[in-house]
């Protein structure tokens, strides 16, 4: 049984998003922003591509229960 396309782009599609959260949650920390504007940016960015990785999660999980 292969998987689905819309399966693997949504993996692949999850671990880039997993990578950026990654990324820029430790360049945060290492750079220590002081500056409220640049934080709350930082934190914003984060967030909007953590809400994008769940969303790929959700296309997984729903083609999985579909049985694509």
């Amino acid at each position: 049984a292969h998987a689905h396309p819309i399966t693997i782009v949504s993996i692949l599609g999850f671990l880039v998003n997993l990578v950026g959260v990654i990324f820029f949650h430790e360049h945060a920390q290492i750079r220590g922003e002081v500056r409220y504007a640049r934080q709350e940016n930082i934190n914003s960015l984060i967030t909007h591509i953590g809400l994008d990785a769940l969303s790929s999660v959700g296309i997984i999980v729903s083609t999985r229960l579909m049985g694509q």
